[in-house]
């Protein structure tokens, strides 16, 4: 892992609206990171898993009532995550 990936995930979320995770199965380091830090900080986040049963309208309601602005995805950790993200 990048040295700088942390502070700079850190920054991003402390300076962001929300942040969204979309995953499958367990998350993996950087992505347990990834939503550990705005618990920590205190900053709006959602977890959306695609081995269970994800609901469109949650993650709408969520971006709309953070105002959160939707820039594109990150890159995918976990196998299958990224076909997943696309058709969600």
């Amino acid at each position: 892992m990048n040295l700088e990936y942390p502070a700079r995930t850190e920054k991003n979320i402390v300076e962001s609206d929300g942040t969204l995770v979309l995953n499958v199965g367990r998350l993996p380091g950087g992505t347990r990171m990834t939503v550990d830090c705005p618990r920590k900080h205190g900053r709006s986040f959602l977890v959306v898993a695609f081995n269970g049963q994800p609901k469109i309208e949650d993650v709408v309601g969520w971006v709309e009532l953070h105002g959160i602005k939707t820039p594109g995805l990150g890159k995918a950790s976990a196998p299958g995550c990224t076909r997943s993200r696309w058709s969600f």
